[in-house]
């Protein structure tokens, strides 16, 4: 059995680094934070808009003075001071414990634009040891490149099965007819996934015990 899990808002919180860098950005350009609030940030891109409709719709920038600061900001998000803000959730060591225990082949598969970096922040986070693999997608690409990822990694093992916190986990998990667990504490938020009728989840404690029942389930005859 595989499980492919996402990594940023599914493992790692990585909150903090996405609203530090937009209102280090809004500071060096306006010299004020220009109303910037960190909550209702993460919490407009997490019901399903971007970062530069924040901008342009929260915060009243212009198209272009939008456009620009969410360029900066993306090729920025990777900096290795930005990254040191990531922390891991509490539950996903255990989570990942729990995986290993079970016998499951972890697969962390994640769009980043700096493999390395990410390699040598999963060493820093002490994640590193409980993955069989490391796949990294082209953010540009990512739902794509994330759905050939598994179906190549399916045909090793016709068992599998996914846990993230975005669209393009559901996606694949369709593509290829597996099970999905979506977390609304990442970069979806639980109303988002309820106007889409697709069922969430709080935590990883809550994806485990989901997954405890149905490995239950197919324990039993005729399963």
């Amino acid at each position: 059995m595989i499980c492919l899990l996402d990594l940023d808002g599914t493992l790692i919180d990585s909150a903090e680094r996405h609203a530090a860098l937009m209102l280090f950005l809004l500071q060096e350009r306006y010299g004020e934070p220009k109303g910037f609030d960190r909550e209702t940030y993460m919490r407009y891109k997490a019901d399903g808009h971007s970062g530069k409709q924040y901008l342009t719709q929260v915060l009243g920038l212009e198209e272009a003075q939008a456009a620009a600061l969410q360029k900066r900001w993306t090729a920025q998000i990777e900096a290795e001071q930005y990254l040191q803000k990531d922390v891991l959730y509490p539950d996903a060591i255990p989570f990942l414990q729990w995986l290993e225990a079970c016998g499951y082949q972890t697969v962390y598969l994640t769009a980043r634009q700096d493999a390395e970096a990410l390699h040598r922040e999963l060493g820093r986070l002490g994640i590193s040891r409980y993955a069989a693999q490391v796949i990294v997608a082209d953010p540009a690409d990512a739902a794509k490149e994330k759905i050939s990822a598994a179906k190549e990694l399916r045909k090793e093992d016709a068992q599998m099965w996914i846990v993230g916190d975005t669209e393009n986990e559901f996606r694949m998990a369709r593509a290829l007819d597996v099970p999905a667990w979506l977390l609304y504490r990442g970069f979806r938020s639980r109303r988002y996934w309820e106007e889409k009728k697709i069922e969430s989840y709080a935590d990883l404690d809550a994806v485990r015990r989901d997954m405890e029942t149905l490995r239950g389930a197919r324990k039993q005859p005729g399963v």
